[in-house]
Parts: structure tokens; C-alpha cells; sequence
């Protein structure tokens, strides 16, 4: 997939820096100090990562335009394209004896290489002997491998109780029975699990018959982050089981997040553009809306699981949705939108919703 911008916007939000000590107290790298002083002064010969100062040779640019135009803009096998990894080979052995292309893998750059070998290498606790010629970056690298006290502090967070959003959740993921939908006990819970039951629509009591498993339709399943077989009676085709779907999220676009244009390539060779804060899946996969029936794609993201949802605020992929009240909001509006006026969850059916959802 290609556009005039690839380019997502991220709010610009204050936040408590989350990462582990170790990483916060890393220390950066002078070499990009002084680059970052000298990008753009044209009298600065740009040496300091190791590249001359010569642009990169026109046939490989234009071998690079090519395999744009011909839409080789997808993800590569994990170790880098065969033929470039045989080619690697090839020159390695000229240089130090036979090496087979199983032995050579393509990195983004070279300090992705340096980052692999430390982790693939370097174990918890070993000892380091850094040459003082070797990349001024290594000891850091080094220090980015988790000790074994912070992995066994981690192993023992994931055996207790608060690793898991409830005791049925921890009871399953233990081997036993999947958690069911609790009854409720308010009156408000019992009417809200109406919702959330496998419920296929009931049309014979239209309209209010249609909100009968509504939200059930893409959150079923153990942890209720899968659609059900119901899906597909109002999305042809959508499988049961899939964990992605279109929710209206990046159309409505309530933070105002500056949309841009994406341009896709069909499967019969033409293209669609699609303008958006952020086409969510489609910007890995590639498909765009004329191939994507079951809205698995295009502004679509992963159906996050509701058991414990009440402790896990903010909510939706932008964090647009402070609250559940407002998670419910949005998807009053969604359901009345998609059905035409048809579906409308009242105030009431929303407080519902949400004792419901704090249930969980």
C-alpha cells in the first residue's frame, strides 16, 4: 500500500513516562547529539553514521521506484528476501569461506543487527567485555535485556490474582471451564445482559427486537473479543471467530484527529483512496474498502475483550472514550447510524449497557 501520506497523527497528550527503570536511565547516544546539531548545515560533512556523503547511487533508486510502482510494499519473509539473502551469501563466502544463505539474515540498519545479536546472544545476568572501538551504542544494548530478577518478578506477577481480570478468567486460563455471562443482579445488569447474550436478531419484534444480542455479535467467546455466527446476518460473509471489525471509530473521529489520504491498490489493479485519521488494519494488510466486504480491514481494529473492562479505561484504539458511559455513546450513535434510524438505544438501554459492562 502507498499514499501521499503513510504518516498517522499522534496526539500530542501528557503522560507518566511507563518504562521500566532500566530503559529510563539508558544513555543516549553523543553520535546522534552531534548529528542531530549538524543535519542540514551544508557545511557539515555528515559522517557520523557511518555513511558517505554522496546520495544513494541512481539505479538503486530506480530500482527502488520499480518495486514501488510494481506494489512490493508488503512485509518480506521474517530474514530478509531470498534473493538478496543468496546474494549476501555468495559475497560473505568470497570474503571468509562457505556460508550458506540459512546463515544471513537482513536487518533494518545496522544497529538492528548489533540490538539482535545482544539479544539472541547475551543472557540475563552474563558479563560483557565492550571493546572500546565497538558501537558506542552496545553497552546500552546490553543493558535492554531483562535481568533474571525483573523476568522472575514478572513470572510471578502472571500466578497472581491480579494478572487476571476475575477468578473465572484465572480458573480457565488454568485448564477449567470458559466463564460464562453472569445473570446480573440489578435490575439494570439483568436487563443489560440482553445484549451481550448469543442472541441472534429478532425481527418478529421489530425494531426493539433487533438490540436482542447486539453487542454479542462481535463480542462473544470466553473473554468476549470474537464475533459470533450471528455477525454474518447483517455482515455477509464475516466469519465467526474473527477479532477485527469496522466500528465506526476513525469515521466519527471524536478527538478531530487531522485525517489524510491513503491510497490502495485493489485486486483487479485499480485504486481507492480512503481519507482518514487512521485506517487501522488495512495499514498493515494492505486491503482496501472494494476488497473488503466484511469491514475486516479498513478503519478496522482488534475487538478488544470486555471481562474486567471496568478497570481499563481509557477505551478505543485513540483513547477517545474516557469513560463507558461514552463508549456507549459512541455506539448509539454507530447503531443508529449503520441501521438507518432503526436501532436506537435509549438512555435507558445505554445505563444498562454500562451496568452490564461494569459487571464483567
Amino acid at each position: 500500500m502507498a499514499g501521499p501520506s503513510t504518516l498517522r497523527a499522534i496526539p500530542e497528550v501528557a503522560s507518566v513516562a511507563i518504562a521500566r527503570e532500566r530503559i529510563r536511565s539508558l544513555r543516549g547516544s553523543k553520535i546522534r547529539e552531534i548529528a542531530n546539531a549538524g543535519m542540514g548545515d551544508p557545511g557539515v560533512l555528515p559522517f557520523w553514521f557511518g555513511e558517505p556523503d554522496l546520495v544513494t547511487p541512481q539505479f538503486i533508486r530506480d530500482a527502488a521506484i520499480e518495486s514501488i510502482a510494481r506494489g512490493e510494499t508488503f512485509y518480506s519473509q521474517n530474514f530478509g528476501i531470498p534473493e538478496l539473502r543468496g546474494e549476501l551469501a555468495r559475497y560473505v563466502s568470497r570474503l571468509h569461506g562457505a556460508t550458506s544463505d540459512g546463515c544471513i539474515a537482513v536487518t533494518a540498519s545496522g544497529m538492528s543487527a548489533l540490538m539482535l545479536t545482544v539479544e539472541a546472544l547475551v543472557s540475563p545476568g552474563d558479563r560483557m567485555v565492550v571493546g572500546i572501538m565497538s558501537a558506542p551504542n552496545r553497552r546500552e544494548m546490553s543493558l535492554v535485556v531483562p535481568s533474571s530478577k525483573e523476568l522472575t518478578r514478572l513470572a510471578e506477577f502472571q500466578l497472581t490474582d491480579r494478572f487476571f481480570s476475575s477468578p473465572e478468567v484465572r480458573h480457565w486460563a488454568e485448564g477449567g471451564a470458559a466463564p460464562s455471562l453472569p445473570m446480573g443482579k440489578t435490575e439494570s445488569e439483568k436487563r443489560g445482559r440482553r445484549f451481550f447474550a448469543d442472541l441472534p436478531p429478532n425481527p418478529a419484534n421489530f425494531p426493539e427486537g433487533l438490540k436482542d444480542g447486539l453487542c454479542s455479535s462481535c463480542h462473544s467467546g470466553p473473554l468476549l473479543n470474537q464475533a459470533n455466527e450471528f455477525l454474518q446476518l447483517v455482515v455477509p460473509g464475516a466469519p465467526k471467530g474473527t477479532r477485527f471489525q469496522d466500528v465506526g471509530v476513525s469515521e466519527f473521529n471524536a478527538l478531530g484527529n487531522p485525517a489524510r489520504p491513503f491510497v490502495f491498490t485493489n485486486a483487479d489493479g485499480t485504486t481507492t483512496t480512503v481519507v482518514t485519521p487512521d485506517p487501522g488494519r488495512a495499514l498493515i494488510t494492505g486491503v482496501g474498502p472494494k476488497d473488503d466486504p466484511t469491514f475486516e480491514h479498513v478503519n478496522s481494529f482488534k475487538i478488544s475483550p470486555l471481562r474486567g473492562v471496568r478497570n481499563t479505561a481509557p477505551y478505543f484504539h485513540d483513547n477517545s472514550a474516557k469513560t463507558l458511559e461514552d463508549v456507549v455513546r459512541h455506539y448509539a450513535n454507530f447503531f443508529a447510524f449503520v441501521s438507518n434510524g432503526v436501532i436506537v438505544l435509549s438512555d435507558q438501554d445505554q445505563a444498562d449497557i454500562v451496568a452490564y459492562l461494569k459487571l464483567l
